[in-house]
Parts: C-alpha cells; structure tokens; sequence
C-alpha cells in the first residue's frame, strides 16, 4: 500500500513540472502579453513539437486551456531553435477555440488565425495530438519573470512587418 501511494506521489509530483522548453516558450508568451502572468495565475499548458511539417525547422504548439476539460484557450505555433545554450523563439500565429464541453469534440476558433484553413488545420492537429498528452499547471509568476538564455519575437511585435 505504501509503495502505491508512493507511486502516485511521485507520479503527481512529476506530472506537475513543466519541462524547461515548454516555461521557456510560455515565458516567451507572457513577455510578449500572450498569456497572462499574475502571480495569482495559474494555466493548464500542453505541448507537441513538430519536426516533419517544415523540414530543416521545429515548431513547439503550445496549447493553453481553462476549466478541467480542457475545452477552451489558446493555441499558438512557435518556431524555435538553439545556439550555443541560447534558446530562440519566434512565435508565428496564435488563437482562441472553444471545444465541446467534453474537450473531444469539433473545434471551432473564437477569431480565425493568420492563415486561415492551413493554420487552422495544424492547430486542430496539434490539439487533437496532445489528447492524453501530460498537461502542466503553470503560475504566473513561473513565466513573468525575465527571460535568461533566450530570444523571443511574435508577429504581433512592431518593428516586425
């Protein structure tokens, strides 16, 4: 009995910590007003990362939802890489959904995103994919901070066109 509980302890413990590339990227988000980041905040983030769509590249889908279902939130597409211990981040697209109230079925987006069809396909796709996948609560104040070791732009930065 005691080995089962402490199974689901570590289990619990492990299943909380968000893996470093996901707080990076989240805190790349946040920097750039993307996710909230009060220190009372707190996100359920999951995450998938595509390495066959554009070759040569990786894109990180980071969902964030609300509610235990998990059947609204955010979805974003960020292209990142890595020098030298120096993590990039360029966040490239974003947008709101909404899902049935069981989280599983059509997924509908609030404001369509750039792109419009081929966007949307592959942030159903990346959702649709993090069914089952671990998902990780993240405060605030995790990912308010400043960002160490990393570069961070979006599309919706001005000096970009």
């Amino acid at each position: 009995m005691a080995l089962l509980l402490l199974s689901g302890l570590t289990g619990a413990a492990c299943a909380q910590q968000a893996p470093p590339l996901l707080l990076h990227a989240a805190t790349c988000l946040a920097s750039k007003k993307q996710l909230p980041a009060a220190a009372g905040t707190a996100l359920s983030l999951g995450y998938w990362t595509d390495e066959k769509s554009y070759p040569g590249k990786k894109v990180l889908y980071v969902v964030a939802t609300s509610g235990s279902n998990h059947s609204a939130g955010r979805v974003y597409s960020i292209f990142y890489s890595e020098y030298r211990h120096h993590q990039m981040f360029d966040i490239q697209n974003g947008t709101t959904f909404v899902q049935s109230a069981d989280g599983k079925g059509t997924i509908n987006y609030v404001v369509p995103p750039i792109g419009l069809a081929d966007s949307e396909g592959a942030f159903t796709a990346a959702i649709h994919q993090l069914d089952g996948q671990p998902r990780y609560t993240v405060t605030g104040a995790e990912i308010g901070g400043p960002m160490s070791h990393s570069t961070c732009k979006s599309y919706v930065d001005n000096d970009q066109p």
